[in-house]
């Protein structure tokens, strides 16, 4: 499939030169990205522009008459739930995570339950979303940049300003909180506060020499968590 594992991982059928990992890891070169938001990496840009209106335009949900999301025409194929009902559908969908964004103003494992993606301020929300198809790419698959306009009741027009590197990315590296907020979003089903605390202070400073048994140990999560 064009979208498919082997395409993004060795190009599609071309046999991978060298043998895997060689001559080296891409990762030690290109560094490494930090999904902020638990949704396909192609939505996060337009995620942190949402943000940023939220945050300087102190808007009313009520106010918001029309949506138009700025994206690229590739990350527009990948996200393929334009008006998603399922969890599944809504993590491939630019129009849930920027609506999420506004109204809940987070986008994280809480919002991802069907009751979320079902409810009817998020639905209408998505119901008013128009994307707008950037053909020009950036680095593949994105476009330059990409950004969020509001429509409102009183006539206004307010746009986002262009976002080039999502948060969390290589080129805006989280802060140890940033980074922690996520590391806890992500295990707090399944650990205890303090065995999540003790984990990530492991966990960001890993020293490369010690085993996995070895870290279970220190931060006293066995087999009972």
């Amino acid at each position: 499939h064009k979208s498919g594992f082997l395409r993004a991982f060795a190009g599609g059928s071309r046999p991978i030169s060298g043998g895997f990992g060689k001559p080296d890891w891409a990762i030690l070169t290109e560094g490494l990205d930090i999904k902020t938001y638990p949704v396909c990496n192609a939505t996060l840009r337009l995620v942190d522009a949402a943000l940023q209106l939220l945050r300087d335009e102190q808007l009313s949900i009520k106010e918001i008459v029309a949506i138009d999301l700025r994206l690229g025409r590739l990350q527009s194929e990948i996200l393929h739930s334009q008006r998603p009902q399922t969890v599944l559908e809504a993590k491939f969908s630019c129009e849930f995570a920027v609506a999420s964004a506004l109204i809940f103003g987070a986008v994280g494992l809480a919002q991802l339950k069907e009751e979320f993606v079902r409810r009817d301020d998020i639905q209408s929300l998505i119901g008013r979303t128009t994307r707008i198809l950037d053909p020009e790419i950036g680095v593949a698959p994105f476009s330059p940049f990409d950004q969020v306009i509001l429509g409102l009741a009183d006539g206004r027009v307010v746009k986002s300003r262009p976002v080039t590197h999502a948060s969390g990315s290589r080129h805006t590296p989280p802060s140890r909180e940033e980074a922690r907020a996520k590391f806890e979003d992500a295990t707090r089903r399944h650990l205890s506060v303090d065995g999540t605390a003790r984990l990530f202070d492991a966990l960001w400073d890993l020293d490369p020499r010690k085993t996995v048994a070895g870290l279970l140990e220190e931060t006293g999560l066995g087999a009972s968590q």
